[in-house]
């Protein structure tokens, strides 16, 4: 029936689940979207479609890993989706590493091997004090070590908490950030001897004279085997 009687000018509306839309000529639908896809005007003329959501600078998070410390464990591993996000953060509530330090590797290859030849820094200062100790560096690591087991005479205590910045994971081929895939890391504990002030660290790594490969996988463990838990979340920025 046409339109001009209150009809749809079409002999059927077929697809299931599609968004009715006119076409200038009859009542017509879109074809079905996917899950998490918006529907997307494409300008004067052309048909709107189901497209993924244009960034918008918002953190999106893609996995939680909890590990209660009865069930502690060597490594914590992420797969993570460069083809979907290119700038990362994990959030770390409730570290618990027993005696170990807290490590992280990266890999371009799904875990298989990790990378060498990563420039890594972190600084640590009790609070209310006004000088950094830098206490582990690296010029040239497989092993990113984030916080150490022990700082001077103070061990790591519970409680512990960090943020985990990761930039640019594409690779080298992303012009948007010169150098490649770097981290940054902010975090606080409490250590062990219970008169001690808390201690922040804070650290930096560079791996992107390494590879042009996207980093698809990080893992987190522990020096100390067995002995990993906590609360680990991965977000990805959509940009």
């Amino acid at each position: 029936m046409p339109i001009a009687e209150g009809g749809t000018n079409a002999t059927s509306l077929a697809t299931t689940d599609g968004v009715v839309y006119y076409d200038g000529t009859s009542l017509v639908t879109t074809a079905v979207g996917s899950a998490t896809q918006v529907l997307t005007s494409n300008g004067v003329g052309v048909a709107p479609t189901f497209q993924a959501a244009a960034g918008g600078g918002d953190f999106v998070k893609i996995q939680t890993q909890s590990i209660d410390s009865a069930s502690a464990v060597t490594n914590v591993d992420f797969t993570i989706p460069t083809s979907t996000y290119e700038n990362f953060q994990f959030k770390i509530w409730n570290l618990a590493t027993a005696a170990g330090d807290f490590q992280m590797e990266i890999s371009t290859d799904g875990g298989s091997t990790f990378m060498s030849g990563i420039q890594f820094t972190s600084q640590y200062i009790q609070r209310g004090g006004t000088t950094w100790t830098a206490a582990n560096s690296s010029a040239s690591a497989t092993i990113i070590t984030i916080m150490k087991a022990a700082v001077g005479t103070d061990s790591l205590g519970l409680s512990q908490s960090i943020t985990i910045n990761c930039y640019a994971l594409n690779g080298n081929n992303d012009t948007t950030y010169i150098g490649g895939p770097t981290f940054d890391w902010m975090g606080q504990y409490a250590p062990a001897a219970a008169a001690t002030s808390p201690v922040t660290v804070i650290g930096n790594a560079n791996g992107g004279e390494t590879t042009s490969t996207p980093i698809n996988f990080i893992r987190f463990s522990s020096s100390f085997a067995t002995s990993l838990s906590g609360k680990f979340s991965l977000y990805g920025l959509m940009v």
